[in-house]
């Protein structure tokens, strides 16, 4: 049976020897060059992999609440007067529930549901009465579906991203086989 070696082709080593280089440039200066701008890649790669992860656990978070609240404002009982007791809900008493994360100043996911209500409300708003109820469900509808259409977009980027990340085998990557930290101790009864 043949050994396949190929994975050793995406080994990506951040101390090459063999750059080339200008005459004038020292040649350890261009391995340091080449070493830190890999390992900036690698960061930088991360970094956008754990916020599009982020992103994308809070719009699983806030899409099943904007369903619900068009749910209920679809319904006989909901309409408008539903919507404003919501609003005025999320005003008053919001939840302190928030995104896992450790930004300043990060907004409840209750505070984002109110900043999208209101800014559908303000657009419907200068409308007739008779026609408030219809604009602001369209309006729910519309950022339903964009908040879809961008999260579906962001695990595509996702899926990119970490497909870009798997190509390189860094140490990160390298586990020790066959190690055994289990000590045995063995007892010889005297006899």
């Amino acid at each position: 049976m043949p050994l396949n070696y190929s994975k050793w082709d995406q080994l990506e080593l951040s101390d090459d020897s063999d750059i080339e280089g200008h005459p004038n440039v020292d040649k350890r200066s261009l391995i340091r060059w080449k070493q830190r701008s890999i390992h900036e890649q690698r960061e930088a790669r991360k970094h956008k992999i754990l916020s599009i992860q982020a992103e994308i656990s809070c719009n699983k978070v806030i899409a099943p609440r904007l369903h619900d609240i068009r749910a209920k404002l679809g319904s006989a009982d909901g309409g408008l007067k539903y919507f404003q007791q919501l609003v005025e809900q999320l005003q008053t008493n919001p939840s302190p529930e928030a995104p896992p994360t450790n930004a300043k100043d990060q907004p409840t996911y209750d505070a984002m549901v109110l900043s999208l209500l209101l800014q559908i409300w303000g657009d419907a708003k200068s409308l007739p009465e008779d026609e408030r109820e219809a604009a602001v469900l369209g309006g729910l509808d519309k950022h339903i579906a964009q908040l879809t259409e961008h999260t579906n977009q962001l695990e595509k980027d996702l899926a990119v991203e970490e497909k870009e990340q798997r190509k390189h085998i860094t140490s990160e990557d390298l586990h020790e086989g066959f190690e055994n930290k289990v000590r045995s101790i063995c007892y010889y009864p005297s006899q």
